[in-house]
């Protein structure tokens, strides 16, 4: 890019023409041809330009093949994309169909696949041939025993469900995740585990299993060496209330250390 203002230079200008070729190229306009053309403002010290771009025809797509998968999802795939030969190869267009494709394999338990696309140009008929490669292509499912969470909870809660991928860190996040999320239902004694073992289909299983143990309630809340506020001051702050007969109050310790703080503030 040449940003206005800064100094101009030869060297800027023909990377910039270069950024706008691979940009019209990298939208399947292989033919593309880009010129660039300054006129000079002596007076000003300053240096209009111009780039001139004559985009050609849109590559075809010669061929398509599918790798990485078995030969009957190899079809399917084909199938999903709805991709021809001989038809115009529109790249923006392709990479939201391999986006709706990954969702549907996630969709489908192959929480690893990644596809990715490797293209063959040929400037003497301006044709592409595709090859797609399904990387990582298996199975993997995620399960969490011991305890029911509803499934858009447990989406939001372990990343390798909304498609973040399962690399140890975010298995992780999961896990802790899983533990704020009991301990806020009033379970601070719950513990969580994650295991790995394989399903009678051969598929690779990621067990979260969690031991909620006792849940804990706050029956009361008293408050000592207060003198400057009232006891409904001081409640009105605090996230942990005691329990009344219409709503119970799960206990937290991250609530009971934000309580802790939101006190002090009051006195400062």
């Amino acid at each position: 890019a040449l940003p206005l203002g800064e100094r101009f230079s030869a060297q800027k200008l023909e990377e910039a023409r270069q950024a706008v070729q691979k940009y019209m190229r990298e939208r399947g306009y292989y033919q593309a041809d880009v010129s660039a053309d300054i006129v000079r403002n002596a007076l000003r010290r300053q240096v209009d330009t111009t780039f001139t771009v004559h985009p050609g025809q849109l590559a075809t797509i010669r061929s398509l093949a599918v790798a990485g998968v078995p030969p009957q999802e190899a079809a399917a795939i084909q199938r999903q994309l709805k991709i021809k030969v001989a038809q115009k190869f529109a790249r923006d267009r392709f990479r939201k169909r391999l986006d709706v494709l990954k969702n549907d394999l996630e969709s489908r338990g192959y929480l690893e696949a990644e596809p990715q696309l490797t293209e063959s140009y040929d400037p003497g008929d301006n044709t592409v041939a595709l090859v797609l490669s399904i990387a990582k292509f298996g199975q993997v499912r995620i399960a969490v025993a011991g305890f029911k969470l509803p499934k858009d909870q447990l989406r939001r809660l372990i990343p390798a469900l909304s498609g973040e991928g399962l690399r140890p860190e975010l298995l992780q996040e999961g896990l802790a995740n899983l533990k704020d999320y009991m301990e806020n239902l009033g379970y601070p004694e719950a513990e969580i585990a994650i295991q790995e073992s394989h399903d009678s289909a051969g598929a690779r299983l990621i067990r979260y299993s969690i031991d909620h143990g006792r849940r804990v309630i706050v029956r009361e809340v008293r408050f000592r060496g207060n003198r400057s506020l009232t006891d409904q001051d001081l409640l009105k702050a605090m996230q942990l209330p005691p329990s009344s007969f219409f709503q119970k109050t799960a206990y937290s310790v991250s609530k009971l250390d934000a309580d802790e703080e939101a006190l002090k503030a009051l006195y400062q």
